[in-house]
């Protein structure tokens, strides 16, 4: 047994847990909970589809766009290369929602409707391949 976690940094965290689940209404009753009160038939509906797409609209942030490069011009750009190993992932996508997804494109399959692709995976995301 080795003390490398002190209990006050536990207890820190556990605070922090806590609060937040408080302030969620986790701990209300079931009938006080608005979310709980969302039944199946709102999920992936065409209004939340809608706000999932202006959500991520809003959500990009082009750091650089040199010689204004984006968008893709169809005409002028024939062929993508994507490189990594995320460049064919949708699980990635999904970071840590496990919720069921009705659809995932990968940025391969996003871009190979728009151009000619060739991709190239490289090496394994945890791997130890150099």
């Amino acid at each position: 047994y080795q003390r490398r976690v002190r209990e006050s940094d536990l207890d820190v965290a556990l605070t922090n847990l806590f609060s937040v689940q408080f302030r969620l209404g986790m701990f209300d009753p079931y009938s006080e909970q608005p979310y709980r009160q969302i039944n199946a038939s709102a999920i992936n509906s065409n209004k939340h589809q809608e706000l999932a797409l202006e959500a991520a609209k809003q959500g990009i942030v082009l750091l650089k766009n040199t010689g204004n490069i984006l968008p893709l011009d169809k005409t002028v750009i024939k062929t993508i290369a994507l490189l990594g190993p995320n460049a064919d992932a949708t699980n990635t996508l999904q970071g840590n929602y496990f919720g069921h997804a009705p659809f995932l494109i990968s940025p391969y399959e996003a871009f190979t409707s728009y151009s000619n692709v060739h991709y190239e995976k490289g090496c394994d995301i945890s791997s130890s391949d150099i």
